[in-house]
């Protein structure tokens, strides 16, 4: 997310007062503070991405290039109008809606027009496995081990993606 936002240049593809949204979705906004706290860190770490940042918000902050890092829940409702330049849906398998039956997929199709615009729009699903039916077994199903398209899932231990796990 952090590389993608800050390579990011408008150069005529947005519309005027139109800002990308890098979006960190989970099932509140505390959840969703854990990726925007990974974003984040790069951007206030590295000195080159630090002379970036122009202002902090009480959900994210802007970039000098107009790009947008923001937290939000799983709604369907809220995700919808903005160009998404890239979407983190935090465990998602775990999304859950009083007024949905499948809040997890409802998020994925509000998300995709948002993409349509910026063709290095990338929707990230990264989840704790759950049970077998909603959008990220739907994806495992029709993606694992498969080199046929532009979708790539990744299957590991805990202790491989966080090495800081005790055995």
């Amino acid at each position: 997310m952090a590389y993608t936002a800050a390579m990011f240049e408008s150069k005529g593809r947005m519309r005027k007062g139109e800002k990308p949204l890098c979006a960190c979705l989970a099932c509140d906004r505390d959840q969703a503070k854990i990726v925007l706290g990974f974003v984040r860190a790069l951007f206030s770490d590295v000195p080159m991405l630090s002379e970036m940042l122009v202002r902090e918000t009480a959900i994210g902050f802007e970039l000098s290039n107009g790009v947008e890092i923001a937290v939000g829940t799983n709604s369907y409702r809220a995700v919808r109008g903005r160009p998404i330049l890239i979407a983190c849906l935090d465990e998602v398998a775990f999304y859950r809606d009083e007024n949905s039956s499948s809040p997890d997929e409802e998020v994925y199709r509000a998300l995709v027009p948002g993409t349509a615009t910026l063709s290095e729009s990338m929707l990230i699903g990264i989840s704790s496995p759950y049970r077998k039916s909603g959008l990220l077994y739907r994806k495992f199903s029709e993606h694992f081990g498969k080199d046929v398209d532009d979708i790539l899932v990744i299957r590991a231990p805990t202790r491989r993606l966080n090495p800081t796990i005790d055995d």
